[in-house]
């Protein structure tokens, strides 16, 4: 899957390719699946009008439809990680004002002449997919605001492949122009707010800041290892006990030992909070280290007389 340029990217401000977003296909609230062939995703879609050239198709399907969309964008091969909101009843009536049945729609922007839902139950490109690991598909947001000729060039080549269909460029796409980009401090920010609401509600964590020292370098999943250099990291999971994905906070050569460790949720750049129950610690550590293939050892903190002590636990 794995096309993108992430040097590239990087380089001409498309991305920051040390803090890629995920989507969980095994997340309990809201079933997502992934179809391997844009055609495939394409054809499941129903038209229920056309305006000024933009068809305006929905999904009736009972999940989140996910695919993932391969272009050539101005000599350059990307994977664009496209999807849409399904047009079910719950859906509807959770987001819009509008809450008809799908004949209802056609018949509204037939008279209307405009979209009367929100853009998320059009199809819309995410961003620039990276790769599926875990049950999950790894993506970066766009920063198409510094770089607005890639954007125009983006659009250029949907339309003449005839996928008008396709929105989510924020300054050139559906009627709204609403911009589908996910931003990683927005997600991380989301983040803290759930953990601290979920999590250290039961007691789980202790929801107290920490940031290691600036000689820490942040790294993307697949860059984090055990060497000699000091290396931070995150690598989300679907954590069981609060039904939510949470973004575990990894690093080496911490607490003057050589290693791997989890040290609890990231919350931003070398920040984490910390975690408070053993068991829950040692069980995504576990869980971490299957995935990475080498031992990944977790941290549990006590604040002891207003100074913080650590406990490496063994799995």
């Amino acid at each position: 899957m794995e096309l993108n340029d992430l040097d590239f990217l990087q380089n001409e401000l498309y991305i920051n390719k040390e803090f890629p977003l995920w989507w969980n296909f095994n997340y309990p609230k809201d079933e997502r699946r992934f179809i391997p062939n844009f055609k495939t995703f394409q054809e499941s879609l129903i038209n229920v009008g056309k305006i000024d050239g933009f068809e305006f198709n929905v999904s009736p399907a009972e999940y989140v439809p996910v695919t993932i969309l391969p272009l050539e964008v101005g000599g350059k091969n990307f994977n664009f990680f496209v999807t849409i909101r399904p047009y079910t009843p719950k859906e509807v009536w959770e987001v819009n004002d509008f809450k008809g049945a799908l004949e209802d729609l056609a018949l509204e922007i037939h008279s209307e002449k405009k979209w009367p839902l929100k853009d998320m139950f059009l199809p819309h490109l995410r961003g620039f997919a990276k790769e599926m690991k875990n049950n999950t598909l790894f993506y970066y947001d766009y920063h198409f605001s510094e770089n607005l000729e890639f954007g125009k060039l983006v659009r250029k080549v949907l339309d003449e492949k005839g996928l008008s269909l396709i929105g989510g460029v924020s300054f050139i796409a559906s009627p709204g122009g609403v911009y589908f980009g996910d931003k990683i401090e927005k997600v991380l920010e989301d983040s803290k707010s759930f953990v601290h609401a979920k999590y250290s509600r039961r007691g789980l964590l202790k929801f107290s800041e920490q940031k290691l020292p600036d000689s820490f370098k942040q790294v993307q999943y697949n860059d984090f290892k055990i060497s000699n250099e000091n290396l931070f990291s995150y690598f989300p999971l679907v954590v069981d006990e609060v039904e939510g994905s949470i973004p575990f906070a990894l690093c080496n050569n911490a607490f003057g030992k050589k290693g791997a460790f989890c040290l609890g949720v990231c919350i931003g750049e070398n920040q984490f909070t910390e975690i408070k129950d053993k068991e829950i610690a040692r069980k995504y550590s576990l869980k971490l280290s299957e995935i990475f293939g080498f031992e990944i050892n977790p941290v549990i903190f006590n604040i002891a007389k207003g100074s913080h002590k650590y406990e490496i636990l063994r799995p």
